[in-house]
């Protein structure tokens, strides 16, 4: 594990309760109405919030899963590699 393993698993917390509070029946966009300054934008885009998230996690661990391998390389890479005087 790295040094920032605390800090990734307190990451994957806080993204476990968004995800729960994003399915909170509350309308995000409440006050933007209040103020009449909300306006509703078509988009050609099929994309929900729960896929967005749930990609940026499938490519976190592709991430740490790539990371790791390059790890176990570099030290391995470095434990072999031996000093070379200049002449």
């Amino acid at each position: 594990m790295d040094d920032f393993s605390a800090v990734w698993d307190r990451a994957r917390q806080q993204l476990a309760v968004f995800m729960l509070l994003s399915q909170v029946t509350v309308d995000p966009h409440a006050a933007a109405k209040e103020l009449g300054i909300y306006t509703q934008v078509e988009t050609s885009s099929h994309l929900s919030t729960q896929e967005v998230v749930q990609r940026i996690i499938e490519n976190r661990m592709k991430y740490e899963k790539r990371n790791e391998s390059r790890s176990k390389k570099d030290l391995a890479y470095f434990a072999q590699k031996q000093y070379v005087a200049e002449v």
